[in-house]
């Protein structure tokens, strides 16, 4: 690779790739180019590879070589200007290369099929950015022609799997502590996993879009509908406020308090204010926003999915988010309330089932409005 022009680079010398060298990768960069042989164990190694990179957030590309090639036969063949443009314009993102590897595998074969897409819904799980996750789901579900709340619901239910497993491995080395402590510390976390990319989504919306006109339908005090016009920050402000929704996320709710602080002074706070925010969290969450978000736009329209020109469908991704938002919390405050009635008087019940009613019907009707079935 060397005598090709190619310095930054480093061989696992036969071995099979290690989380300690992923770590060790990851002090320099977070983009990786994996190079394999070209046969088919190659082709397999590379795969199992690409989820341990996932893991620990490295942006992932991978490069096969043709006929049964290796780096180092394959640049012998060629020159060194040669090989570095096959790199160049040869190297795919990782969904894209798993998704073309193991659906060539199953034809018309309906179980291998249903079989592949949870082995890609495991590699997206691992990916520890909830901005990439979620483009990741929703370009995927577009590429599978399946629903994306399907895929989402699966990504989340494996992430709050493995939280889980953590927790009780934690709790069987740390005998001096209450077993409560460990799933009262797991539900926490659960709570802003599964907000998490609604919340950063919001924030990327208004951030972006924040002076964007609307139309919205609202009743008027008379209980009349009518269209009202609003911006996007406008929208989602008064959509947060009215049911007092406060993101769990802390650095979250700390850009969107200033946001709203800013608002109040008479400005429109844009990417570049936050980017430049003297407090790192904010400026650091803001630097990282825009960069996954160009780099994902660009990896899908190089690979030929074009993605779709968002100004023209930002009235449907801002009412989408917010009430896939308010469904979950509406879910963990259901949640709350059938764990109040394991531990309630007796007295309390009828009063937490009234509770629990009302936000069981709230819960179906934000379904409804989201497009979903709930079926249980």
């Amino acid at each position: 690779m060397h005598q090709s022009g190619i310095e930054n680079v480093v061989a696992s010398s036969g071995t099979s790739l290690t989380v300690e060298q992923i770590k060790a990768i990851h002090r320099f960069t977070s983009n990786i180019t994996v190079l394999f042989d070209g046969d088919s164990a190659g082709e397999k190694a590379s795969i199992r590879a690409i989820d341990l990179l996932l893991e620990e957030g490295m942006n992932v590309k991978v490069l096969m070589f043709p006929d049964n090639d290796d780096p180092d036969s394959f640049s012998k063949k060629v020159t060194a200007e040669q090989f570095q443009d096959y790199i160049a314009n040869n190297r795919q993102d990782f969904l894209a290369y798993k998704t073309r590897a193991l659906f060539n595998e199953t034809k018309n074969d309906p179980i291998r099929k249903a079989t592949v897409i949870k082995d890609i819904v495991q590699s997206i799980s691992l990916i520890p950015d909830a901005i990439i996750r979620s483009v990741y789901i929703k370009e995927c579900a577009s590429i599978m022609e399946l629903q994306e709340n399907i895929l989402q619901q699966e990504v989340n239910k494996l992430r709050r799997a493995k939280g889980i497993k953590g927790e009780q491995k934690q709790e069987t080395t740390n005998a001096d502590v209450p077993t409560e402590t460990f799933f009262e510390e797991e539900e926490k976390q659960e709570s802003i996993i599964i907000s998490e990319s609604e919340e950063k989504e919001l924030l990327r919306l208004i951030l972006q879009y924040g002076n964007v006109i609307i139309s919205v339908e609202a009743e008027n005090e008379a209980k009349e509908a009518h269209e009202f016009e609003l911006t996007i920050s406008e929208y989602v402000l008064f959509e947060l406020m009215r049911d007092e929704i406060s993101f769990l996320n802390p650095i979250h709710q700390m850009i969107l308090d200033e946001y709203t602080h800013q608002l109040q002074e008479g400005s429109l706070p844009e990417f570049n204010y936050f980017k430049n925010h003297l407090n790192p969290a904010i400026s650091t969450f803001a630097i990282d926003m825009a960069s996954a978000t160009s780099e994902l736009s660009h990896k899908w329209e190089s690979f030929g999915v074009l993605v779709e020109n968002e100004i023209y469908t930002l009235k449907k991704a801002v009412t989408h988010t917010i009430y896939s938002l308010k469904e979950k919390r509406l879910g963990l405050m259901l949640h709350e309330k059938q764990e109040l009635l394991k531990t309630a008087p007796e007295e309390e019940h009828e009063d937490i089932l009234r509770d629990i009613l009302r936000l069981t019907k709230v819960k179906t009707h934000v379904n409804k409005l989201l497009g979903r079935i709930v079926v249980k």
